[in-house]
């Protein structure tokens, strides 16, 4: 199952918040258990600090506690802090009151300033941080002996002060988390709208209820709204002129057919009708190849690709001069460099036959092709011209030519539509056909084609 742009956004920015607030809420969750860490080890260490200020060795040597601990923690049976003082040599012990009812694997023996810091279990299995430090006592007999000092703390307030910290953290993520989430698809669903309704009106159109999308759509989508457009429109245009080829071909056949018909209903020598059976069909013929050519053009699109001229114009004179090889005629192709053609690449091949067709056929010995593109990048224009030094056109001929079944010189074969045919097409194009004498007094063809 194929998912909606919205689902696939949510889906991997799910994945993407998630995974960023899993790492965030984790290194937080890391730090906030350090820093706790090392607050208890530095309250536990100002413990046993107290400790060593209170106490004292007397003349015989013996360990006393000097003043009152303020911290009465350390006085209460039922108290979850506890402290002990030890000798290394003497084994002299102090206690505090809260180890009356359990003991702690207290570390002994450290050297003096010798630390550690270490989670120790009680006799009945609860879990308690230790301090210990190892110090030098000196009594007023100047002796010294070597003590170890040990601080612990019961880890039940250290562990709910994380889990509660951990719940507040990842409740807070979680939220945070989901109303991103809520937030984005609001945003990512009114981002989409212009797609949604793009979608919509395409509907409308399959439905016939609109002919074109709208045009207030967001610069990003501008350019692809005008291509469903252009091809929307192109579309149309086509069954259009489809059905007016269809219209325009029976009405010009009909005329021939009531010719043939009339030939066929009496009883005159067939023999004697064959010129004018053989010009009927050939006017027949003639009006179905037009028809057929003006139906076949495509006209200029904006995703149609763009053709590189020059190949198809060798090819084209290529053949050409196999056709009039009896003739020799020197073609000359001056096409400049990034010439192109933005439609289809029969349209190009029928314009360019037909022009070169003809500058062939009347040419004495020369014909020459100029293709360039015109300098501005935003309205790109197809400037081609092609010139021949045979006779060229009559002027009063000039704008007769360029109608259907009109020839400049009846003797030479054709059926007259090859001008036809290249002006339909350079009207799909918004372009221009003019036709002149040149310097040579040849034939000057000259087409500018809007391809974009």
């Amino acid at each position: 199952m194929t998912l909606s742009l919205h689902t696939r956004v949510i889906a991997a920015a799910a994945i993407v918040m998630v995974s960023f607030f899993g790492i965030a809420g984790g290194t937080l969750q890391s730090i906030y258990y350090h820093d706790l860490l090392t607050a208890l080890q530095d309250r536990l260490q100002s413990d046993a600090y107290v400790l060593i200020a209170a106490s004292e060795l007397d003349d015989n040597g013996a360990l006393n506690i000097l003043f009152p601990l303020p911290d009465t923690r350390f006085l209460a049976t039922h108290s979850t802090v506890y402290a002990q003082i030890i000798g290394n040599e003497k084994r002299q012990t102090w206690q505090s009151a809260s180890l009356a009812r359990t003991s702690i694997p207290f570390p002994q023996n450290l050297t003096t300033a010798e630390r550690s810091f270490e989670q120790l279990q009680t006799s009945d299995g609860q879990a308690v941080y230790v301090f210990s430090l190892g110090v030098a006592l000196q009594g007023s007999s100047a002796t010294q002996n070597i003590f170890t000092v040990s601080v612990a703390t019961d880890l039940r307030d250290f562990t709910r002060r994380i889990a509660r910290f951990k719940r507040s953290l990842w409740i807070w993520l979680g939220g945070v988390t989901a109303l991103l989430l809520v937030v984005q698809s609001i945003i990512l669903r009114w981002g989409l709208t212009p797609l949604t309704r793009v979608a919509s009106e395409l509907r409308a159109i399959e439905k016939g209820q609109r002919s074109s999308l709208g045009g207030d759509y967001p610069r990003e989508l501008h350019a692809l709204t005008e291509n469903i457009n252009t091809l929307i429109r192109n579309r149309q245009e086509h069954i259009e002129r489809y059905r007016n080829t269809l219209s325009d071909l029976a009405h010009s056949l009909n005329t021939p057919l009531a010719v043939l018909r009339g030939i066929s209903e009496t009883k005159s020598d067939l023999n004697a009708s064959a010129e004018t059976l053989r010009e009927q069909v050939e006017y027949m013929s003639s009006i179905v190849a037009y028809q057929l050519q003006k139906a076949a053009a495509s006209g200029s699109g904006a995703l149609t690709a763009p053709v590189a001229i020059q190949p198809i114009a060798i090819k084209i004179v290529n053949t050409l001069n196999k056709v009039y090889a009896e003739k020799n005629v020197q073609c000359t192709v001056d096409i400049e460099a990034g010439t192109i053609f933005h439609g289809d690449v029969g349209d190009l091949m029928e314009l360019l036959g037909n022009l070169l067709d003809n500058a062939f056929k009347w040419s004495t010995r020369r014909v020459q092709l100029h293709a360039a593109m015109s300098t501005h990048p935003e309205n790109p224009i197809l400037n081609l011209s092609i010139d021949d030094d045979g006779p060229g056109i009559p002027a009063n001929m000039i704008d007769r030519v360029m109608d259907r079944g009109v020839r400049a010189d009846l003797s030479t074969s054709g059926h007259g539509i090859g001008l036809a045919v290249v002006r339909d097409i350079v009207k799909l194009y918004s372009g221009t056909l003019v036709i002149s004498q040149n310097s040579n007094g040849g034939a000057h063809v000259a087409v500018t084609l809007h391809t974009m």
